[in-house]
């Protein structure tokens, strides 16, 4: 494990020229810290590709499997360790914390605590990739989307405990934000068995939520609210 101020990682801290083809696995418990990724915790340099972590990874805020913070390009590299984000609104992911970047052709598996399957929070573009990992307390793929995300799903199930928007592929989407995706999975919440593929920014008592029997593995199209 890899620290210093700028952040917690399983190899480098802050990343500024260019990573390819490189791995990591383990455990990094570094709760009440900021900026914690699986194999890079800053992400700035021209390209990351083909990375793999298998590291479980815990921190306060920007949690990713991979990278903690992403602002640069980010392709055909994939995360299967689990997330945990232990501060409120921490911005976590299985994948990436807060992406800022471009995400391409990439996926998670692991599974998500208080941190969404994929994407904590997403201000760049997401497309072409997929989170199988199961969340409890927040979002399928993506908690915060306030930019763009295009042709990607999820597939893990979503225990909601303390979610006070929707639990769907996106939880919160952003009034200008754009998304093309679906989730296939099942929520709960309260014992209640809900669908995981519901319209971002709806809540338990909306008309939205419907039992899953009757769900299916529907595209959602659209816009955040205007």
């Amino acid at each position: 494990v890899y620290y210093d101020v700028q952040g917690v990682a399983g190899l480098v801290a802050v990343d500024s020229g260019m990573v390819k083809n490189s791995t990591a696995s383990g455990v990094i418990n570094a709760k009440g810290a900021l900026y914690v990724g699986g194999l890079i915790a800053k992400a700035y340099s021209k390209e990351l590709k083909g990375l793999h972590a298998s590291v479980d990874v815990a921190g306060d805020h920007y949690v990713g499997g991979l990278v903690g913070l992403n602002e640069t390009t980010i392709s055909e590299c994939y995360a299967t360790g689990n997330a945990e984000g232990t501060g409120t609104f921490s911005y976590s992911g299985a994948f990436v914390g807060h992406n800022k970047g471009l995400v391409e052709r990439s996926f998670a598996t692991g599974n998500a605590y208080s941190a969404a399957s994929f994407v904590g929070g997403n201000d760049g573009t997401i497309r072409q990739s997929y989170s199988t990992g199961n969340v409890e307390g927040t979002g399928s793929f993506a908690h915060n989307n306030q930019s763009v995300i295009e042709d990607c799903y999820s597939t893990g199930d979503v225990l909601a405990i303390d979610s006070y928007y929707g639990f769907g592929f996106v939880e919160i989407n952003g009034n200008d934000a754009e998304v093309r995706g679906y989730s296939s999975g099942s929520a709960f919440k309260d014992g209640i068995r809900f669908c995981d593929g519901l319209p971002a920014r709806t809540k338990p008592s909306d008309e939205y939520y419907y039992l899953a029997e009757a769900c299916s593995d529907s595209m959602i199209v659209g816009k955040g609210p205007t």
